[in-house]
């Protein structure tokens, strides 16, 4: 599915998001690909929207639950990294979906809501481990298959955002249905799958995982990419997340070999993760689409300025990656381990003395 859609224009766009979603969402659209992927931590969203980091945790779980976005999380050399956000466009609506209240009776118990049932937070591990074993010694019909459903009543919405937001773009599914049906394949997953579960490290991620590789056959078996054109995004090249006048453009999702190396070594130099994936990104978006002006392109794209990058960082950059014009300096693929340091440090330090 091919759309045109500036992320920054849609943010706007969307209605009722308090200021704290407004603040992040429009940061994380800045940040996007033409897909709508970005590369974020958490400490750059505080840095960038001045919020406290609490609110920024609240206003992701929020604009997750809207189905606004979705993220996962990665992990660097065994440690967690910054989080991959992937803004979810829901046919060119302009109004976010309000959070569903109650969920539909597909997954609610014969007795009833017993308004005395606590969910299980999604960070007890251990106590999503114990619900599900007593639930299925009681047969599915009592109090602990009771706390499961109110479980998925209060955080199925967020918890399974990326299933939810595939029955909404691959589906054609309300936002509520959608939350409705996927709630209803994790019930079924759970009493499926419950041995799986319980013998899990984290049932909470294999549950999650589970459900959302069983979507797939109700959205189409493989996701769509939803792709842009950066030649018909409006406000052509003012800032980042709103368009490009080159005619190719590059994704995060490409980011492999080369590209993650590159941005390994900024990381090394003192660069921070946020800032190495975007600017990486436009620098190879501009190397691609004019051979002839690319370093003074970068040196004077507004994108790049508008992440920080001085017009002597941006050419830095640019022969970081492609060497120089008159091939005094290699390129990237050119470069050995110390040389790409040298060469990283230098973008660093060029973008530090210019704050």
């Amino acid at each position: 599915m091919s759309v045109s859609v500036s992320w920054l224009v849609w943010a706007r766009g969307l209605s009722g998001l308090t200021a704290s979603q407004s603040l992040v969402l429009f940061e994380l659209a800045r940040l996007a690909d033409a897909r709508g992927v970005a590369i974020c931590g958490v400490d750059h969203l505080v840095s960038a929207t001045g919020l406290a980091r609490r609110s920024v945790f609240y206003a992701l779980r929020g604009l997750e639950s809207r189905g606004v976005l979705y993220r996962q999380a990665r992990y660097r050399q065994g440690h967690k990294a910054a989080s991959r956000f992937a803004l979810v466009w829901h046919g060119g609506a302009s109004v976010v979906a309000p959070q569903p209240s109650v969920v539909e009776d597909v997954w609610r118990q014969d007795g009833g809501f017993n308004g005395q049932i606590v969910p299980v937070s999604v960070d007890d591990n251990e106590g999503l481990r114990s619900v599900l074993v007593q639930a299925s010694c009681e047969g599915w019909d009592g109090v602990a298959s009771q706390c499961l459903a109110v479980t998925l009543r209060e955080v199925g919405a967020y918890q399974f955002a990326k299933a939810v937001a595939r029955g909404v773009e691959f589906s054609s599914l309300s936002w509520s249905h959608a939350v409705a049906d996927t709630c209803g394949v994790a019930w079924e997953v759970a009493r499926t799958c419950t041995d799986e579960l319980v013998s899990a490290r984290r049932p909470w991620a294999l549950w999650t995982t589970i459900v959302t590789r069983r979507v797939l056959s109700r959205d189409g078996a493989e996701r769509a990419e939803c792709l842009t054109d950066p030649l018909l995004m409006p406000e052509v090249g003012e800032r980042p997340g709103e368009g490009s006048q080159a005619d190719t453009w590059v994704s995060v999702d490409d980011f492999e070999g080369p590209l993650e190396r590159m941005v390994d070594a900024l990381m090394a130099a003192g660069m921070s993760e946020t800032l190495a994936w975007a600017g990486t990104r436009r620098v190879a978006e501009l190397a691609l689409s004019d051979s002839t002006r690319r370093h003074k392109a970068a040196g004077l794209d507004p994108r790049l300025a508008d992440l920080g990058v001085s017009e002597q960082a941006g050419r830095a950059w640019m022969t970081m990656l492609v060497g120089s014009r008159r091939g005094a300096k290699a390129g990237l693929l050119d470069l050995d381990d110390e040389s790409l340091r040298v060469a990283a440090r230098e973008v660093v330090d060029l973008i530090e003395n210019a704050a």
